[in-house]
Protein backbone atom coordinates (compact mmCIF):
# COMPACT_ATOMS: atom_id res chain seq x y z
CA UNK A 1 0.00 0.00 0.00
CA UNK A 2 2.85 2.10 0.52
CA UNK A 3 4.88 1.62 -2.46
CA UNK A 4 1.24 2.64 -4.35
CA UNK A 5 1.57 6.18 -2.15
CA UNK A 6 4.64 6.77 -3.33
CA UNK A 7 4.46 5.79 -7.10
CA UNK A 8 1.11 7.77 -7.40
CA UNK A 9 3.30 11.21 -5.45
CA UNK A 10 5.85 10.70 -8.02
CA UNK A 11 3.88 10.58 -10.78
CA UNK A 12 1.67 13.86 -9.60
CA UNK A 13 5.68 15.43 -9.47
CA UNK A 14 6.30 14.78 -12.54
CA UNK A 15 2.96 15.88 -14.64
CA UNK A 16 3.98 19.05 -12.57
CA UNK A 17 7.24 19.48 -14.22
CA UNK A 18 5.10 19.14 -17.78
CA UNK A 19 4.73 22.33 -19.66
CA UNK A 20 1.97 23.07 -22.35
CA UNK A 21 2.45 23.42 -25.74
CA UNK A 22 2.19 27.33 -25.39
CA UNK A 23 4.64 27.28 -22.95
CA UNK A 24 7.06 24.97 -25.38
CA UNK A 25 6.68 27.29 -27.44
CA UNK A 26 7.11 30.54 -26.25
CA UNK A 27 10.14 28.84 -24.29
CA UNK A 28 11.43 28.12 -28.06
CA UNK A 29 10.62 31.41 -29.21
CA UNK A 30 12.61 32.85 -26.28
CA UNK A 31 15.82 30.47 -26.91
CA UNK A 32 15.19 31.83 -30.87
CA UNK A 33 14.35 28.20 -32.24
CA UNK A 34 11.76 29.53 -34.59
CA UNK A 35 10.90 26.94 -36.12
CA UNK A 36 10.70 24.59 -33.29
CA UNK A 37 8.43 27.24 -31.98
CA UNK A 38 5.93 27.33 -34.71
CA UNK A 39 5.42 23.18 -34.05
CA UNK A 40 4.69 23.94 -30.89
CA UNK A 41 2.41 26.86 -31.30
CA UNK A 42 0.57 24.78 -33.71
CA UNK A 43 0.17 21.94 -31.29
CA UNK A 44 -2.06 24.44 -29.48
CA UNK A 45 -5.78 23.10 -29.82
CA UNK A 46 -8.56 25.00 -30.46
CA UNK A 47 -10.39 24.16 -27.04
CA UNK A 48 -7.32 25.58 -25.33
CA UNK A 49 -7.20 29.03 -23.89
CA UNK A 50 -3.78 29.86 -24.94
CA UNK A 51 -5.15 29.57 -28.34
CA UNK A 52 -5.46 32.49 -29.67
CA UNK A 53 -2.61 33.59 -27.95
CA UNK A 54 -0.49 30.84 -30.09
CA UNK A 55 -2.10 31.62 -33.32
CA UNK A 56 -0.74 35.36 -32.94
CA UNK A 57 2.84 33.80 -31.76
CA UNK A 58 2.46 31.57 -35.55
CA UNK A 59 1.74 35.14 -37.16
CA UNK A 60 4.91 36.80 -35.42
CA UNK A 61 7.18 34.24 -36.67
CA UNK A 62 6.05 33.98 -39.66
CA UNK A 63 6.56 37.68 -40.29
CA UNK A 64 10.23 37.87 -38.55
CA UNK A 65 10.78 34.48 -41.20
CA UNK A 66 9.57 36.78 -44.01
CA UNK A 67 11.30 40.33 -43.46
CA UNK A 68 14.53 38.38 -42.47
CA UNK A 69 14.06 37.36 -46.24
CA UNK A 70 13.59 40.56 -47.09
CA UNK A 71 9.81 40.33 -47.98
CA UNK A 72 8.63 43.31 -46.03
CA UNK A 73 4.96 43.46 -47.45
CA UNK A 74 4.35 39.71 -46.38
CA UNK A 75 6.11 40.41 -42.68
CA UNK A 76 3.59 43.72 -42.97
CA UNK A 77 0.63 41.51 -43.24
CA UNK A 78 1.81 38.85 -40.66
CA UNK A 79 2.57 41.52 -38.22
CA UNK A 80 -0.22 43.07 -38.02
CA UNK A 81 -2.04 40.22 -37.97
CA UNK A 82 -0.50 39.49 -34.41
Amino acid sequence: MKRKYVILISLAFIGLGCKSEYDKGVHMLNEKKYDQALVEFGKVETSDDNFKRAQSKINYVNGLNAFNKSKFDEAKNYFDKS
